[in-house]
């Protein structure tokens, strides 16, 4: 998010161990912070790097209508419309 001033501000934010406990997954929390923005912007474009590239990412992103960019590894095969 912008401030009139041009200042990016946070709308997420939560410090987190793995070692903690109740911990669950680093998942669930991309999935809490995904949740807060499109909240916030009812519709949203995701850019993320590698380390998303995953199905669980791609299926959480469409399930919930919001557009996405993720930068896939070199070992991802994608399939578009069947090829």
């Amino acid at each position: 998010m912008i401030t009139d001033s041009s200042h990016p501000i946070s709308i997420f934010l939560e410090i987190h161990s793995s070692k903690e406990k109740g911990f669950t997954s680093i998942n669930d929390i991309t999935f809490s912070a995904m949740e807060r923005a499109a909240a916030l912007f009812k519709k949203a474009t995701f850019v993320m790097d590698r380390g998303y590239d995953d199905n669980k990412m791609f299926l959480k992103l469409d399930s919930m209508g919001q557009d996405y960019v993720i930068r896939m590894t070199a070992r991802r095969k994608l399939l578009y419309h069947n090829k």
